[in-house]
């Protein structure tokens, strides 16, 4: 897994530029470290209906700076931890078989924020939208792999490209514990707009004289559902302690 000083410098870097260039008392400002999981949309397809297709759930933390613009209205970006995996299985008589891809992954989201609170400050309630751009980290894996050595690929292919960007929408809250710290929730949408992962595999299974399928695409799409710890670093509303 990616080891995360670097994220850390990365996103301090980021809030000291914002507190330089926007001073520290005149905007509300917060600090988070997300953690959650992910779940990957594809499109699979096998025409014999003998291969199972398994969804990686990876996890997927965060440090994320949301800075105040104007009234209810926020920006936020951040870096993640991410990856995109996918596990196709194919069990018979005379042997099992698996089609195995995986790719680390950082994600750098740019996002508009409109934050409500309620009960006394204590909560906020926020709707985001953005873009996510998508790097991918180190090299990746892509692998076929036999339990007896009785399967032989006829065709394997694989195009994946290591750069996109997605649209993102989410929805969330933030629970204030006192007048700096504060949990929170909440949901996002990637949407992907093309293909960014291909892979078409056929396989021969000596014995069972069956050959296997194995198509699969994806356009980098998933579901983010998160928890948060973070902290107030900008200027304070009035809230009382729990």
């Amino acid at each position: 897994m990616i080891k995360f000083k670097g994220l850390i410098k990365s996103i301090c870097l980021l809030v000291l530029l914002g507190l330089y260039s926007t001073g520290y008392s005149q905007k509300k400002m917060y600090l988070a470290y997300e953690f959650g999981v992910s779940l990957h949309g594809a499109n699979f397809k096998n025409p014999q209906q003998n291969v199972e297709y398994k969804q990686d759930v990876p996890p997927i933390p965060a440090f994320v700076f949301t800075r105040q613009l104007h009234q209810s209205w926020y920006i936020e970006t951040g870096i993640y931890q991410g990856a995109l995996g996918v596990n196709m299985t194919k069990k018979g008589e005379f042997d099992s078989t698996s089609v195995q891809f995986a790719q680390e992954q950082v994600q750098v989201p740019l996002r508009v924020q409109s934050r409500v609170q309620v009960f006394d400050n204590h909560l906020h309630l926020f709707a985001s939208l953005g873009a996510n751009v998508v790097f991918s980290s180190g090299g990746y894996t892509f692998t076929f792999t036999t339990a007896k050595n009785t399967t032989e690929t006829l065709n394997k292919k694989l195009k994946y490209r290591p750069t996109y960007v997605l649209g993102e929408l989410g929805v969330g809250f933030d629970l204030f514990l006192g007048k700096r710290f504060f949990i929170g929730g909440r949901y996002r949408f990637n949407l992907g707009f093309a293909n960014v992962l291909d892979i078409a595999v056929s396989t021969l299974t000596n014995g069972e004289n069956s050959v296997e399928e194995y198509f699969l695409t994806s356009s980098g799409s998933f579901h983010a559902f998160m928890l948060s710890l973070g902290f107030r670093i900008g200027k304070l509303d009035k809230v009382k302690k729990i």
